[in-house]
C-alpha cells in the first residue's frame, strides 16, 4: 500500500506506529521512512517528523556496488547506503557483478560470503587478479566472523569484512573508513 502511494506522490514520507522496532531487513521492505515505537505521545510525534523533515539528506560522489542472493539483504543495504546520499547497485549474480566491474566504474565493491556459485572470498581473488579491478576496495559480509573466516578475506584482498547481520551505522562507518570519507 505504502509504495503504492509513492508511485503517485513522490515526496510523500510515511512513518509506522509500531509495537516494537523491526529488524533492519525488515525495514528495508516496507518502505517507512521512519518508525514511533507505542506508546505514542505528541512530543515523539513531533521529534521524529522533525528528525525526517529537517534532516538535509547526505551526497557523495561515491557508487557502491553490492552482491548478495537475500533479496531482503540487499535492500537492506541499498536502503542504509542510499539514505546517506551513495549511489547502489544490486546484483543477486556474482557473474554479472564482475563483468560490470570491468564496465563501469564503481568505488567499493561489497559481497556476501557466501554466495552461491563463487564465494565472496573466489569474487575478491579473482578481481584482484586482474588488473583492471584491482584497485577496487572489496568489503565482505560474513555471518561467521571467526578468526579464519577474517583471515581468508584479508588474504583474498579484501580492504574490510563486516558482520551480518550489520548495524546500519557500523555500514555506514566501515563504508566511509574503507573509502577514506571523513564522517564530517
Amino acid at each position: 500500500m505504502v509504495a503504492a502511494l509513492k508511485k503517485h506522490r513522490k515526496h510523500l514520507c510515511t512513518v509506522a506506529v509500531v509495537d516494537k522496532l523491526p529488524k533492519v531487513e525488515e525495514q528495508a521492505e516496507d518502505d517507512f521512512e521512519g518508525y514511533i515505537v507505542k506508546p505514542i505521545s505528541r512530543e515523539n510525534v513531533s521529534e521524529k517528523l522533525k528528525e525526517l523533515l529537517l534532516t538535509p539528506r547526505e551526497e557523495t560522489k561515491h557508487h557502491v556496488f553490492v552482491i548478495d542472493d537475500r533479496a531482503n539483504a540487499l535492500k537492506a543495504v541499498e536502503h542504509t547506503l542510499d539514505v546517506k546520499g551513495f549511489g547502489v547497485t544490486i546484483f543477486t549474480e556474482v557473474g554479472e557483478a564482475i563483468d560490470r566491474t570491468k564496465e563501469e566504474l564503481t568505488d567499493l565493491l561489497i559481497t556476501d560470503v557466501n554466495v552461491p556459485g563463487i564465494s565472496g572470498i573466489q569474487t575478491c581473488q579473482q578481481l584482484k587478479a586482474n588488473p583492471q579491478t584491482d584497485p577496487l576496495p572489496i568489503l565482505i559480509f560474513t555471518s561467521d566472523p571467526s578468526r579464519e573466516n577474517v583471515q581468508k578475506a584479508i588474504e583474498s584482498g579484501a580492504s574490510a569484512f563486516i558482520e551480518k547481520p550489520f548495524n546500519p551505522k557500523a555500514l555506514t562507518a566501515k563504508v566511509r573508513e574503507v573509502l577514506d570519507i571523513s564522517q564530517e
